[in-house]
């Protein structure tokens, strides 16, 4: 019995060995934009590989493509004096006009035809960054 329990014992010394060593090796992967995500973060989403943003595009249904009118609610909006009001009118009137069509969504929005995207928390403040095709260029 004593002879089965060593045996027993050196076998799970060599498996876990094992185990430890194969876990050790690491996987060289370039993120760069995870270095602004904190590692305490408590929600992350990340596109780390782009996205064809023109195909998700053609594939929307056309009711989420500007065909809901808006205008009521951003001249609601425009109405009160206020600077959140005015800025959330104003965020509005883009987004309707950007679901016209592809072209308009990316000069609106800057996006490029493949883009990246992320989402996390720092602290209590979330935080969306996405990567835009000229950073040069300025969009109105």
């Amino acid at each position: 019995m004593n002879n089965k329990l060593l045996a027993g014992g050196a076998i799970a010394i060599v498996a876990g060995a094992l185990l430890y060593s194969q876990n050790k090796a690491s996987v060289d992967v370039d993120l760069p934009e995870l270095a602004y995500v904190p590692a305490d973060t408590a929600v992350f989403y990340g596109q780390l590989k782009p996205f064809p943003y023109s195909k998700y595009f053609a594939l929307m249904p056309d009711a989420m493509k500007g065909t809901s009118d808006l205008t009521p609610i951003i001249a609601e909006l425009k109405t009160v004096d206020d600077k959140n009001a005015l800025f959330l009118a104003s965020l509005m009137e883009k987004y309707q006009q950007s679901l016209s069509s592809y072209d308009a969504f990316k000069s609106i929005w800057g996006f490029g035809d493949d883009y990246k995207g992320m989402m996390y928390a720092q602290g209590l403040m979330p935080i969306v960054r996405f990567q835009v095709a000229d950073q040069k260029q300025h969009y109105q």
